[in-house]
């Protein structure tokens, strides 16, 4: 948004520009020196001018005001590259904001999984010790156990890239 800003800036600039070119100007010149070869002519080569300048504008051809128009159609195409921007900012800040709400609630379903999962796993060594659950089915659950624990790290790591992405978005 700065950039915007800059231009605003410009523009006015530009305007103040435009006017001031338009005012009547005074300019005051005064010059002074000496030119000498040998020693015995410099008192006969000094030298000085004055001068006075004027400057009024009469009639320019109408220029003054396409200025003006070239200036104002400038402002209006910032103001139309702002609201585009800014919208278009607005628009992917808030997919980000709805990305994160869904990881973070990802990342909520998969920790309550890991829990039941750990709970299981738990249950099945004391069975397994009894003879009730077969080692194959053991071993399923802790595989999933271990999917689950890879599909949470990938989750929260998803969620750091978002978060980056909302903190570096322009």
């Amino acid at each position: 948004m700065m950039k915007f800003r800059i231009d605003s800036l410009k523009n006015i600039n530009s305007r103040h520009l435009i006017d001031l070119n338009y005012r009547p100007k005074l300019n005051v010149v005064a010059d002074a020196g000496f030119l000498a070869f040998s020693p015995e002519n410099i008192p006969h080569n000094f030298g000085t001018s004055f001068g006075l300048n004027f400057a009024l504008p009469i009639y320019d051809g109408k220029q003054r005001k396409l200025l003006q128009n070239k200036t104002l159609l400038t402002e209006s195409s910032r103001l139309g590259y702002r609201h585009f921007y800014s919208s278009q900012y607005l628009q992917r800040l808030s997919q980000l904001t709805e990305q994160l709400k869904l990881t973070d609630d990802l990342i909520l379903g998969i920790r309550s999984q890991l829990s039941e999962q750990e709970k299981l796993i738990a249950i099945y060594k004391v069975e397994i010790t009894r003879g009730l659950v077969r080692f194959i089915d053991f071993l399923a659950t802790v595989n999933n156990y271990t999917l689950a624990k890879n599909n949470l790290t990938i989750s929260e790591m998803n969620r750091l890239q978002i978060i980056n992405q909302m903190n570096y978005l322009k």
